[in-house]
């Protein structure tokens, strides 16, 4: 009876278990599928990474044409009188501004390395004024919106005359600002007469003392300011290519700097950069014209 019922069990109910096959099956589907995962997860990171690097390029891009194109818009500015070939300036220090001077290139040695460079002069162009005539060519009292301080090199002009000098004192007060110059100025300005600092840039891409995250040293647009002090302004600028559009015989004529004979002569920059963020790198060109101050 026990073995009868033992046979009936045997022959109605189904064997339940798993074959070596089986496993290797599911085991197979799994591996195909986390590496589907895998691969989706590595293309996703590598895509967020060229558009994470493309979208600091770009902003980098936007943030040197800025900073280039304005001063280089601002280049020969002198406030209220336009400055030309017969424009007299007279300076009482070792830095002067003249109409073929306002923009140029020099070479400077650097980091080892003989670099071009772009070099702009303007007078900035918030001015302070003179609250009244001068009393002594030495000593003036003027407004105090943006305040002077002792070595400052600034221009002033009425219009008529203008005049670079260097601060060896300043007092303030709460409505004004006193400034002496090291020189005495040759012209006693009148009342309303404009005072601004007087700007050098010079601006040029330059290796720093630092490497990314790949091992591969970091370039930077720098600049160098009036008083010769030196800034890294931005990462990641590894070339600058600079070429001055010349209005020649009604003709404008692209040239690199070695070209240029008069520098007065430039009405327009073609600026293209090399930048790089991470492992990518992007061109970068803009063109900027000259004010007609």
């Amino acid at each position: 009876m026990s073995s009868q019922f033992n046979k009936n069990l045997s022959q109605n109910q189904p064997i339940i278990g798993t074959t070596l096959l089986e496993i290797i099956l599911v085991m197979t589907a799994g591996l195909i599928l986390l590496n589907i995962l895998m691969l989706s997860y590595i293309t996703i990171k590598h895509n967020y990474q060229q558009q994470a690097a493309i979208n600091v390029i770009k902003e980098n891009g936007q943030t040197v044409a800025h900073i280039l194109g304005h001063d280089i818009r601002l280049a020969g500015y002198i406030g209220c009188l336009r400055l030309s070939s017969d424009t007299p300036i007279l300076s009482h220090i070792n830095t002067t501004l003249s109409f073929d001077k306002k923009i140029q290139s020099e070479k400077i040695q650097y980091a080892g390395n003989t670099i071009d460079t772009i070099v702009i002069q303007h007078a900035e162009s918030a001015p302070e004024t003179l609250l009244h005539t001068m009393n002594t060519t030495s000593n003036m009292d003027l407004t105090i919106n943006h305040p002077f301080y002792k070595g400052d090199i600034l221009l002033i002009s009425d219009c008529n005359h203008v005049e670079i000098f260097q601060v060896k004192e300043a007092t303030y007060t709460t409505n004004s600002q006193t400034l002496t110059a090291t020189t005495p100025l040759k012209t006693y300005f009148k009342e309303k007469s404009e005072i601004s600092k007087l700007v050098k840039n010079r601006y040029f891409s330059a290796i720093t003392d630092r490497a990314d995250t790949y091992q591969q040293p970091i370039y930077a647009l720098h600049k160098q300011d009036i008083a010769g002090k030196i800034i890294q302004i931005i990462d990641g600028v590894d070339e600058m290519i600079i070429h001055y559009n010349v209005q020649l015989q009604n003709h404008l004529i692209e040239l690199d700097s070695s070209q240029v004979s008069d520098w007065s002569k430039v009405v327009s920059v073609s600026m293209c950069f090399l930048l790089r963020h991470a492992n990518l790198k992007k061109t970068w060109c803009t063109d900027v014209a000259l004010r007609e101050i």
